[in-house]
């Protein structure tokens, strides 16, 4: 192909063409390491790549290569980034699914690489528990001084009660779109839209101008469960929207956590029927999701901080800093974390298990604040 475009813009005119098609997404993820190399083929090799799809042809179409580079310049204009597969901001889990997105438009601050990730799903007519149940996780985890990636898609419901709790306890938050990047949907949620773009950012494979289609959700729900770690789902029915997501995660290999409830509730049908037929860990207290995710063996940001320590903190001030009320570490682990020599943490740790400050687990020897004693 001979006429000349920029990284994002094959991106885009590849996107255009294929948004719909999955499957020639992971082609071309299979096969090509970038679309230079795509690009780089001749009209009769593209053909025969996409199967001889009529489609093709559009590619070598003046008239709309020329359409490309004036939509282009309008994600660019609008400060939205074009990310395809190649790009080492593409997310890391999503490339590894077994439909991947060629392409992804987005637009935020939020660091689409973290190695630490939740998505967040339930029914959009939860009850008033389901929403306090989906904020009082986020908090705990916010507490808990982890920073994961909140997934979630933006819907009535669960969705925005997970989007809204992460944005209020300072976590990166991003929304999955079923519908071009240029709208929002629902339109209800645009203030909380403009929110998230500051505190994570917006996320859709659907290209400019396209609708929220019935069949886009099924689409973009599959995103949710691949983008991430693992699936919480707070609150579904048997046959609720949440199913679909739940079988994408599921084919993922995704770790899938449900909140159970009352029996008798309709709400949490599907909720109970993931637990019992053991497709979903039981959400038991705020460690489940870290220890389950291994986040309790990772370094957090916020934990690990230069601000962390002040130069007139004790020895038993940085191992209360560095201990968490919701996760146990080891000593190794505290000695690492707060630079301090073993004698002197061992002896800080017996004072302070004394003083019922920190409790001290009989079987693995590990450590955690005492959950009734507040911070310092």
């Amino acid at each position: 192909m001979n006429y000349s475009l920029s990284k994002e813009e094959k991106a885009c005119a590849v996107s255009n063409l294929i948004y719909s098609r999955p499957k020639y997404s992971k082609l071309l993820i299979d096969r090509f390491d970038s679309l230079d190399l795509f690009f780089s083929l001749s009209h009769s090799e593209i053909k025969d790549f996409f199967r001889g799809e009529d489609f093709v042809n559009r590619l070598f179409d003046r008239s709309y290569l020329e359409w490309v580079k004036n939509e282009t310049k309008w994600y660019l204009k609008h400060g939205v980034e074009i990310i395809d597969y190649s790009s080492p901001n593409y997310p890391p889990l999503l490339r590894e699914c077994a439909d991947p997105p060629a392409v992804v438009y987005f637009i935020g601050k939020a660091d689409l690489t973290n190695n630490q990730s939740l998505s967040v799903i339930g029914t959009r007519v939860p009850s008033a528990k389901g929403e306090i149940y989906a904020t009082q996780i986020i908090k705990d985890i916010s507490d808990d001084l982890y920073t994961p990636l909140i997934v979630s898609g933006l819907a009535m419901g669960i969705d925005i009660s997970a989007h809204r709790a992460a944005i209020k306890f300072n976590l990166p938050t991003i929304a999955i779109l079923p519908c071009g990047i240029d709208q929002i949907y629902p339109s209800a949620h645009r203030k909380e839209a403009a929110q998230i773009v500051k505190n994570g950012g917006i996320l859709t494979e659907f290209p400019r101008g396209i609708k929220p289609l019935k069949y886009n959700f099924l689409q973009r729900n599959r995103i949710i469960a691949g983008i991430s770690q693992g699936l919480l789902v707070v609150e579904s029915r048997i046959r609720g929207g949440s199913m679909s997501t739940v079988s994408y995660a599921l084919s993922y290999g995704r770790e899938i956590f449900a909140l159970p409830g009352r029996i008798d509730d309709i709400n949490s049908s599907g909720s109970n029927y993931l637990i019992s037929k053991n497709i979903a860990q039981l959400y038991l207290d705020s460690s489940t999701i870290p220890r389950s995710l291994g986040w309790s063996d990772e370094l957090s940001p916020k934990i690990f901080s230069s601000e962390l320590f002040s130069v007139s903190d004790s020895v038993k001030e940085k191992i209360l800093l560095t201990l968490s009320p919701k996760s146990w570490l080891g000593i190794d682990q505290i000695i690492e974390r707060t630079k301090l020599g073993y004698d002197e943490v061992s002896e800080a740790l017996i004072e302070l298990e004394l003083k019922h400050e920190i409790v001290k687990n009989s079987l693995t020897g590990d450590y955690k604040r005492n959950i009734k004693i507040g911070k310092p």
